[in-house]
């Protein structure tokens, strides 16, 4: 929040709300249908996808306004999260493990998927000050920190943290994974990275000292 200086807090504020109803609507509507398991997934899945097909202009404001998620979208999540869970269940590999990669996330874009037109009374108006963007500059900042350390940076400090018995097995683990994003030229993922960023972070305060 710190590295957030111009962000303009209550509608950060009222706009993360509208996030966490939008996301309990669709919890429950998952729920509701009844699959088996995965509900997370789906849940995640469905309104990254929504998001997607509508270039993030669904009015979070008027969410939150209302503390309620509007019918449109609700008719339209429950056909999206059908859909969602059969897409994510169509593979050899575990499910849960298959949902955190690219790969599924690439395939569920390509579907075809109509929007029916009563959605568009749910977007911001023209007169609005823009779209909602979930993208802030402290995860920007968290990829380009990983990415400036390189891969060796990340297995010289994976080793040490090993050596050393620091940190959790977990956190010693999500070094060593980012080790193998970088290697490939992938482009580290947002969630990892500022784990990782915290990592190396709390290493330096144990004495981790690295120099390229």
């Amino acid at each position: 929040m710190r590295e957030q200086k111009d962000e303009d807090w209550k509608a950060f504020f009222r706009k993360t709300v509208a996030l966490i109803v939008l996301w309990n609507s669709t919890e429950k509507i998952v729920r509701r249908q009844g699959f088996h398991g995965y509900h997370h997934n789906i849940v995640a899945y469905a309104l990254a996808w929504l998001f997607h097909l509508t270039d993030s202009r669904i009015d979070m404001e008027r969410i939150w306004q209302k503390q309620a998620v509007g019918e449109p979208i609700t008719d339209v999540l429950e056909s999206m999260s059908r859909i969602v869970n059969e897409h994510i269940r169509n593979t050899q590999q575990n499910v849960t493990e298959y949902c955190k990669r690219e790969e599924c996330w690439d395939k569920l874009k390509a579907r075809d998927f109509v929007l029916p037109g009563s959605i568009r009374g749910e977007y911001i108006s023209e007169s609005s000050c823009g779209k909602y963007d979930p993208t802030i500059s402290g995860e920007n900042k968290a990829v380009e920190f990983c990415k400036n350390k390189g891969s060796k940076g990340w297995l010289e400090l994976y080793k040490w943290l090993r050596e050393g018995r620091f940190l959790t097995p977990n956190e010693r683990f999500q070094s060593f994974n980012m080790v193998n994003f970088l290697q490939k030229g992938k482009e580290p993922p947002v969630a990892l990275s500022i784990l990782c960023k915290r990592i190396w972070e709390e290493a330096e305060i144990r004495g981790w000292n690295y120099t390229q």
